[in-house]
């Protein structure tokens, strides 16, 4: 199922169809996998507006065992940053 998301917290995500009309929540597994752009991610790294594709449990539409964004606006925390030279201090 495929469409925008409204809301993520509190274990349950909210969203609407890819138009923003038909809005409806889903529970999230306690397992649920959340991946951004390839990357596992955290609920907490979704944004509104994200176009999003949810994958349900087997005989349980209500509950949501993955969550998928693909060039939304949400991107992983980069958990090891990259030193550029920029970001060095002067020697």
């Amino acid at each position: 199922m495929s469409g925008k998301l409204v809301q993520a917290a509190n274990g349950e995500i909210i969203m609407t169809d890819m138009q923003g009309n038909d809005k409806h929540s889903h529970r999230l597994a306690a397992d649920a996998q959340i991946i951004i752009n390839g990357q596992k991610a955290a609920i907490g790294d979704l944004k509104p507006g994200d176009a999003i594709r949810v994958v349900t449990k087997e005989g349980d539409e209500n509950t949501v065992t993955k969550v998928e964004v693909k060039g939304g606006s949400a991107s992983p925390k980069d958990n090891n940053p990259k030193i550029t030279p920029e970001l060095l201090p002067p020697s």
